[in-house]
């Protein structure tokens, strides 16, 4: 029984998966939140100024 083999693989596929579809869909939610709240980019204006 080795580590990499294709049944284990295909067994912890789906949990990685899920895992993945969680995570992305958690952390969309408050981000679109943020977004409508207080805005998540800066204006054109204020990036030129402060561009190093």
């Amino acid at each position: 029984m080795g580590g990499t083999s294709p049944e284990i693989i295909g067994v912890q596929l789906p949990g990685i998966t899920g895992r993945f579809v969680w995570v992305f869909v958690t952390s969309s939610i408050p981000s679109k939140v943020m977004d409508k709240v207080t805005g998540l980019r800066v204006s054109g204006e204020e990036a030129v100024r402060y561009d190093i």
